[in-house]
């Protein structure tokens, strides 16, 4: 706090209340610092006379001050981070201890770099941190957003940050507030109860649910944009015998290294998926019927060419495919796949190791 101009007369301090005696003010100028006032103003200017205006504001001072340590030993617990920023001289005006935990840097790298804010955002989500940090600092409107960021050692972290601003006294946007809290373990669970709720999880490719409801999508889009579509139906000839002869644990494994083998054979784009037991689906995204049945023959003898060592013995297997394709009237994939399981099953009865085509 800085003074000018001198009071004249006697000074007494009462209950933190500044109070004169026998003297005359006429005109004083106190200036406060930042760290003496709230975070809204650099400095303020009083004009005192001897009706206590300054004792009024002494007071306020004071307990201000006092709550300031409260307030400073909060954030500095806690594991959220906390920040202030000033947008005129783009600074980091403070900055709580969490930040070293959570973004893996020290506080003095912010305070140096205010900008690295948005430089160690994941590529992926920056532009949309952009258009909110632009509307929040032109409108004032709060800022709420989950997103990644990068740390030093390469690894990425989910925070979840809210920000609102203050205004000056025309009514623009000077300061912005800041609370980021780290909710990586959250989203890794998330991503988990994702991946159980929609992965088979012996082989890893879409369960039955995840399969039905990408399909479905994909169906709406090809009705759509007018673009063909075909589905396959895929089941394992005999395959109880591998399980009879080697046991299922072998069973397992050439229901793994069946659709492994799938996998590789289809495009990036094509959607393939266990439907139960050991039948299996695949989309072929944007594929009429001729190219479907190219596609589907080529699966199959890849399929028939696997071989599966067990100890001295190897399993061989082949597939038996039913194939149906989008046809007038078509609104939902379900009606798709029956018309695909009469041709899987018309495989079966005409010898198995074969492919249909359905009507």
């Amino acid at each position: 706090m800085e003074t000018m101009n001198m009071i004249s007369g006697d000074i007494k301090m009462n209950n933190n209340n500044l109070l004169i005696e026998n003297g005359k003010v006429n005109k004083r100028i106190v200036r406060f610092s930042a760290q003496e006032l709230t975070t809204g103003q650099e400095y303020r200017e009083v004009y005192e006379n001897a009706t206590g205006k300054y004792s009024a504001l002494l007071k306020e001072v004071n307990s201000f001050e006092g709550n300031e340590g409260i307030f400073r030993r909060l954030i500095e617990n806690i594991n959220n981070a906390f920040w202030l920023m000033d947008l005129v001289t783009t600074k980091i005006i403070y900055i709580s201890p969490a930040y070293e935990e959570i973004w893996g840097r020290p506080c003095q790298f912010l305070y140096d770099n205010p900008s690295s804010f948005m430089i160690y955002t994941h590529p992926e989500d920056l532009p949309k941190v952009k258009i909110v940090m632009e509307r929040l600092q032109i409108t004032g409107e709060n800022f709420e957003e989950e997103y990644r960021i990068l740390r030093p050692d390469g690894s990425i972290r989910w925070i979840w940050v809210r920000m609102f601003s203050f205004f000056d006294n025309q009514n623009k946007v000077y300061r912005i507030v800041g609370v980021a809290e780290d909710i990586t373990r959250r989203k890794q669970l998330e991503h988990e109860l994702i991946r159980l709720a929609t992965v088979d999880p012996l082989t890893s490719t879409n369960n039955r649910y995840s399969f039905l409801e990408r399909g479905q999508t994909e169906l709406i889009r090809a009705l759509r944009y007018g673009k063909p579509f075909t589905l396959l139906m895929l089941d394992i000839d005999d395959f109880k015998q591998v399980n009879d002869n080697f046991g299922h644990h072998m069973g397992d494994e050439v229901l793994k290294r069946m659709v492994s083998k799938s996998m590789a054979t289809l495009r990036e784009t094509d959607i393939f998926g266990r439907l139960g037991g050991e039948e299996f689906g695949v989309i072929l995204i944007e594929t009429d019927a001729v190219k479907g049945l190219v596609i589907a023959e080529r699966l199959r003898a890849n399929l028939a060419k696997l071989k599966i060592k067990t100890g001295k013995k190897t399993i061989r297997f082949t597939v038996s495919v039913g194939l149906a394709a989008l046809k007038k009237g078509d609104t939902s994939i379900g009606k798709i796949m029956r018309r695909a399981d009469k041709a899987l099953y018309e495989a079966k009865n005409r010898g198995r190791n074969r492919v249909v085509k359905g009507c």
